[in-house]
């Protein structure tokens, strides 16, 4: 499933859970409001995979930008089944070019759906710009079970804007067959 996303940047990296384990929760990597310098918003994502029961738990990440600090994990409710179905950013449109223009940033935040419960997932750190681009789903009965950031590598003194957004694999909860959607 692809989300909407920002216009930098290609796939890169992906990350999966490990057999029979699917999303449970996530923590995003963000850099703060620098004010007069270069902005970059978003540098990561990691999601927490589980088993059925919610045990065996593990981290899987796509690419790790160089700025901005983790925020705190945040999990779907409940001890078991509960897995990430859906994902939305927030999403900041490009500020133009030339003399004056704006610091580009993409992907600010990103908040998901959990698949038993009426629950959306917030980050606790996205930053405040772009608008959210409208929720994405897997197909019922499926989760989150790996994901690619989409990606812009370092410009190197240019304006950068490091993850636009993520494409993500979703796999059958009951049948163990993968979805690419």
């Amino acid at each position: 499933m692809l989300p909407a996303h920002g216009k930098w940047g290609s796939e890169r990296g992906w990350g999966y859970c490990s057999v029979n384990k699917w999303a449970i929760g996530f923590a995003q990597k963000v850099e703060a409001n620098r004010a007069r310098a270069d902005d970059t918003a978003m540098n990561s994502l990691k999601l927490v995979c589980a088993s059925f029961d919610g045990s065996a738990k593990e981290h899987v990440v796509s690419v790790e930008g160089h700025w901005g600090d983790w925020g705190d994990f945040v999990y779907c409710p409940g001890d078991s089944g509960n897995f990430l179905s859906g994902a939305e950013f927030k999403i900041e449109k490009p500020q133009g070019a030339g003399i004056g223009a704006q610091d580009d940033t993409a992907a600010n935040d990103v908040r998901f759906n959990c698949s038993k419960s009426t629950t959306t997932l917030t980050a606790t750190n996205g930053e405040k710009w772009g608008t959210w681009r409208g929720m994405v789903t897997c197909p019922i009965n499926a989760a989150i079970c790996g994901f690619s950031l989409i990606w812009e590598d370092n410009q190197h003194g240019l304006d950068d804007t490091a993850a636009n957004g993520a494409k993500f694999q979703c796999c059958w909860i009951s049948m163990l067959i993968l979805s690419d959607l």
